[in-house]
């Protein structure tokens, strides 16, 4: 698979089959590509459908192994499907499917099995609208969604080994995939209505029934039992959680078999400690979404007290929480003043929030609205700051008392804020946003050697970073 036209930069091989004592898992590791995620979640086939908007990459193609008798489409294939994009005048959607199938009163050819496009539709699909996954195929969905929105056009293009009369049956990578595909004959004629796809900046218009969903991420420590206990005893337990192993190989079939997790994802040779769990929160249908970083133990009321406080304010809530008294723009540093390192009495507005990320759904997607000045440290900054150039409003670290007090483990040997990457990175993404118009609780003192920039500057730059 070597096109001319673009690079293939990401490979993702998305596995619905998690096993515990298969030794080809050793093996993956080994590989640096392609990027190898096993899951247990049932998601009807979405992750492949986020994983394209991890990094900001022109095209994305997704395929279903089953339908694929020898091979996936080829370099040559790519090529020519990226010129036929490129050519047409419309968004276009190509296929290697050749059935036809009546969507809204014209014949269009079904994406089930393939679709290549341009990534920026998805993106928009997931992250500008009122998306939420969906029990409809998620190659209909999205081509649909596309069609609609954009007035997209769908084209076949013929891929030598594909097999269009799928029905189950073993394929070409049998042994990794396997999943049901469930469709809908047809939609409404106001298909954006009928899809959920409403555009929305900072609100919602769903009817939100107060669940939640947390991601629990784990990377090198050994609390997942004791998280795993308290949130279950919380006050307001979640309705879904999510087990997401990054990048090191530890075998978590006792917590799946212990606790009525909804499933388990598992990046096995890919490292990405701090982005990729931002984007799966995306597959969860909950009003709000909680992402844990490994070290945070919740109180019998933490989870209520994080909820409370985002439905009094309408923004995200922390455990934790910074503000920044000054950056250094020529050295790349910055001075730090911690919100939650001796008890608080009230609830703080803060610069970011760390360690526990919880939102409203909606707050999820804005994360994803712009290009991480680097995915090797900073998530919380990234989250924190593009929540208040969006919405006009900064993240609040709660005050936590009595059963809302949560245990911190954050301080051992295999903490990030020890390395020297955390030291270097972290300062130098805050000033990122400093240039793009990030507006510091502490004022005009934080900005140390900073140029003068105007406001069509900062616009510019900001819109640099904006992928919409």
């Amino acid at each position: 698979m070597k096109p001319t036209l673009c690079t293939v930069d990401f490979i993702y091989i998305v596995s619905r089959h998690l096993v515990y004592s298969n030794s080809d898992y050793y093996l993956e590791r080994e590989y640096s590509s392609p990027y190898v995620v096993h899951t247990s979640y049932e998601d009807d086939g979405y992750l492949s459908f986020l994983l394209p908007i991890m990094y900001n990459s022109t095209y994305f193609l997704v395929v279903k192994d089953e339908y694929f008798l020898q091979a996936f489409p080829d370099g040559n294939w790519i090529n020519k499907a990226i010129s036929r994009i490129r050519k047409n005048q419309h968004p276009t959607i190509v296929t290697c499917n050749g059935k036809p199938q009546t969507r809204y009163g014209s014949v269009v050819a079904d994406t089930d099995g393939s679709i290549l496009m341009e990534t920026r539709y998805l993106r928009y699909i997931l992250t500008m609208t009122d998306f939420r996954r969906s029990s409809i195929s998620p190659f209909f969905f999205f081509s649909q969604a596309v069609l609609c929105r954009f007035n997209a056009a769908i084209v076949t293009q013929t891929c030598p080994f594909f097999d269009a009369h799928y029905v189950s049956k073993s394929s070409y990578l049998a042994s990794l995939f396997g999943m049901t595909e469930r469709t809908i004959d047809n939609l409404s004629t106001d298909c954006i209505s009928a899809l959920g796809i409403q555009d929305v900046n900072c609100s919602s218009i769903r009817p939100q029934d107060h669940s939640i969903g947390i991601v629990l991420s784990q990377y090198k420590r050994e609390y997942v039992d004791e998280q795993l206990e308290s949130i279950y005893a919380s006050s307001l337990p979640p309705s879904e959680i999510i087990l997401f192993q990054n990048g090191h190989f530890k075998n978590y079939q006792y917590i799946a078999k212990k606790y009525p997790i909804q499933g388990h994802i598992w990046a096995v040779n890919w490292n990405s400690p701090f982005f990729l769990r931002h984007l799966l929160p995306l597959l969860l249908k909950t009003s709000y979404h909680i992402v844990f970083d490994d070290d945070i133990i919740p109180g019998k009321d933490t989870i209520s007290t994080l909820i409370s406080v985002i439905d009094e304010k309408d923004t995200p809530t922390g455990v934790g929480g910074r503000y920044i008294p000054k950056s250094s723009y020529t050295h790349g540093t910055y001075q730090m003043i911690c919100a939650d390192c001796e008890y608080k009495r009230y609830d703080h507005e803060v610069d970011f929030v760390i360690q526990v990320y919880a939102k409203k759904a909606i707050h999820s997607k804005i994360f994803w609205r712009y290009e991480p000045y680097s995915q090797r440290n900073g998530d919380d900054i990234h989250g924190s700051l593009s929540f208040v150039m969006e919405c006009g409003r900064y993240p609040w670290r709660p005050a936590f008392f009595n059963d809302s007090h949560y245990k911190n483990y954050g301080h051992d040997s295999v903490a990030s804020y020890i390395t020297t990457s955390h030291q270097v990175i972290r300062p130098r993404v805050f000033r990122h946003w400093l240039m793009a118009g990030f507006r510091p609780l502490m004022g005009d003192e934080v900005y140390d050697e900073y140029p003068d920039t105007s406001s069509k500057l900062e616009h510019e730059y900001l819109q640099s970073m904006k992928y919409f």
